[in-house]
């Protein structure tokens, strides 16, 4: 046989072939990022392309252990039975709102706990029953194409064809066990029940569906999903492919966790978007942090600041929502700086006055003074949460944002229930399906349930997948360090009010503690890569040594290096409070090259209260105080996990200038 004949043999193959596989993949409905690599493949790579294809799909069909589902044909049940109750009147207990069936919950709870002696286990079996009841019900309301799924964890109700709503179901497994281990302390997912996912086919059908939880007036911020914590808990999403639903389903369920707390509606936010980013990466920007930072100067006011504490500001539709959620996660994210701390805080705010008193008796923060000095707003007066100038603002926290209202005739009675225990309360990420971060983000990334098989068969699309993780960094809580410099990751929420002045004379007289001077490195300094070159060990060994500045040279430039912020904070609070044993922290790590310079030694001031030692002037996290400490080597240790580096040497001095070192005695934690 000639080779050209060989080759036509080849290519005619390799056409049914793909033509086949091209097929089968159009068969499973999948959409968006994932229908376009698995495409892609099958013509790029001859016949490999086609193989991987049938793998992973081979892969994803196969059910993980608990998973289940039901399909058009199962009945809704009528009654519910459980062992030592009466069974359950389903159909007796539905009320009908726009259509669609809400169960009566709080009838559901009394049968469930029976006469209140059931173990744990058997009520939550129970709700799951009622549950499930439930949304099939839903789903003979919403039409035969939904089906429900499920899962180990899980329901999903849902348009999505099996094998994706297996990968769905087995993606709230996993974001659950990161949500419990990442948020450990605060997080609590009820022991045995199951996590509730209503995936809506469109825009209308989820407007429709959301639109009997809000009251008959007013308009209500675009959405991607929520989060109703109503009864039921559960969460809705708009149908997409699972690019899109992965980073709504890690928002929304951390919420969930989060419920129990009753948390201040920032700090929930906060959380949430933050919590999001960890584990989903940060979403394409739609401004640059300099224009965000210009929308906030702009947009906040004493007014609006205080719709900001209570709650209302999330709802509103113009930019003030976005910035409501981002200076959520910003104000979240410095907060959290020093996690056991911040674990304490979340866990004893109260929404009543927006986590204010507990901000100050666990963290040492003023919440309007910290916002200011974050935003670099000097003029911060009455931005202090004051519940007394919420007015009927409160009312909208536990009511509209949950969208009820005791005299909407529309309502059934389980919602007038709800309303009656304070309210529930429903949570919306800011991406709305006209924005341009949401349409960017629904093929952002490929789903984690189908990734892991898709990776394993697929290595030749590695390197496009790295490229995307790379792209969509994360903004953790808590959150590691760039390792390669000392610049600030970001403003730090400092400790105490910022108090500002003219000069540095007059910062003198007007400043006390170490509060005061760390809350204006925190609004004021700004790292200067270029003066961080010139200081390097390269540099100084070519060029010479380079003066650090003085107090007042700095108080003028506020920029510098972190030698420059160390100087002027240890001599200034040796000014002011010489009892406190200022001292200077040399940290020597192991060397980096940036710009072709070495770059080894780090510098910041310790000082010591009640025993205890504490440091700060920290370029890398200005604003900052850490600690307290019992020991030196305890904050070395964990200074060096968190910047990611390992540090050699490290000693305590009285001056910069270069003396003996003392070597680390520890290793720091992995």
């Amino acid at each position: 046989m000639s080779p050209v004949l060989i080759g036509l043999v080849l290519l005619v193959a390799l056409l049914v072939l793909n033509v086949q596989a091209t097929r089968q993949i159009v068969r499973t409905g999948l959409q968006g990022f994932r229908k376009t690599m698995l495409t892609g493949g099958v013509w790029v790579l001859p016949f490999l392309g086609a193989w991987l294809v049938k793998i992973h799909l081979q892969s994803a069909a196969v059910p993980a252990p608990g998973e289940s589902g039901a399909g058009e044909a199962e009945p809704a049940p009528e009654h519910l039975e459980a062992p030592g109750v009466a069974s359950f009147d389903v159909r007796g207990h539905l009320q009908n709102t726009q259509n669609l069936p809400q169960l009566d919950w709080p009838a559901l709870d009394a049968w469930a706990h029976g006469a209140g002696n059931r173990a744990p286990a058997a009520v939550a079996d129970a709700l799951n029953q009622g549950r499930r009841a439930w949304l099939l019900h839903l789903r003979d309301a919403l039409g035969t194409h939904m089906h429900l799924h499920e899962g180990a964890d899980c329901f999903i109700l849902s348009p999505l064809e099996p094998s994706v709503a297996r990968a769905t179901a087995r993606y709230v497994t996993t974001t659950r066990q990161r949500i419990d281990r990442l948020l450990a302390g605060m997080a609590h997912f009820p022991v045995a029940e199951k996590s509730i996912l209503l995936v809506l086919d469109d825009e209308d059908t989820y407007y429709h569906y959301v639109a009997q939880f809000y009251g008959s007036d007013g308009e209500f911020a675009r959405s991607g999903g929520m989060f109703i914590h109503f009864g039921c808990p559960h969460f809705v999403v708009v149908a997409a492919d699972l690019a899109a639903i992965e980073p709504v389903i890690a928002h929304e369920m951390t919420h969930s966790a989060l419920a129990h707390l009753h948390l201040p509606t920032w700090l929930d936010e906060g959380l949430a978007v933050n919590t999001e980013r960890r584990l989903k990466g940060a979403p394409p920007a739609q401004h640059t942090p300099a224009q965000l930072h210009h929308l906030h100067q702009r947009f906040w006011t004493p007014e609006r600041m205080q719709e900001f504490w209570a709650g209302t500001s999330f709802q509103r539709t113009d930019d003030g929502n976005l910035l409501s959620y981002e200076l959520a996660r910003i104000l979240v994210d410095h907060m959290a700086r020093d996690w056991a701390a911040f674990t304490a805080f979340v866990t004893t705010a109260q929404r009543r006055d927006a986590g204010a008193q507990a901000a100050v008796e666990v963290l040492s923060v003023e919440l309007g003074s910290s916002v200011g000095a974050l935003l670099d707003i000097v003029d911060n007066e009455g931005w202090a949460p004051d519940p007394a100038r919420w007015g009927g603002q409160r009312r909208e926290v536990a009511l509209v944002s949950g969208g009820h209202r005791i005299e909407d005739t529309r309502a059934p009675k389980a919602y007038a229930w709800a309303a009656q225990q304070g309210g529930f309360f429903m949570y919306r990420r800011f991406y709305s399906s006209s924005s341009p971060v949401f349409w960017v983000n629904l093929r952002r990334a490929a789903p984690e349930g189908a990734r892991r098989s898709f990776f394993t068969s697929c290595a030749w699309l590695l390197a496009t997948f790295t490229t995307l993780a790379a792209l969509s960094g994360c903004s953790a809580v808590p959150q590691a360090a760039d390792p390669n410099s000392d610049a600030p990751e970001a403003a730090f929420a400092p400790r105490g009010p910022f108090i500002d002045a003219p000069t540095y004379d007059e910062a003198l007289q007007r400043w006390q503690s170490p509060e005061d001077i760390n809350a204006w490195i925190g609004a004021r300094f700004r790292y200067d890569t270029d003066r961080a070159m010139q200081l390097s060990e390269t540099q100084r060994q070519a060029s010479g040594r380079m003066p650090i500045l003085a107090p007042d040279a700095f108080f003028a430039a506020s920029s510098g290096v972190c030698v420059d912020v160390a100087r002027f904070a240890l001599e200034t609070l040796r000014t002011l409070q010489p009892g406190v044993q200022p001292r200077y922290l040399m940290i020597e790590f192991d060397p980096v090259s940036v710009r072709g310079n070495t770059l080894r030694r780090h510098w910041l001031v310790s000082f010591e209260r009640g025993g205890q030692h504490y440091f700060f002037a920290d370029s890398k996290r200005p604003g900052h105080i850490a600690g307290p400490y019992a020991s030196v080597q305890a904050f070395v240790d964990e200074y060096a996990h968190y910047r990611g580096r390992r540090i050699v040497a490290f000693s305590e001095r009285e001056s910069y200038e270069r003396r003996l070192r003392t070597r680390a005695v520890a290793e720091p934690a992995s």
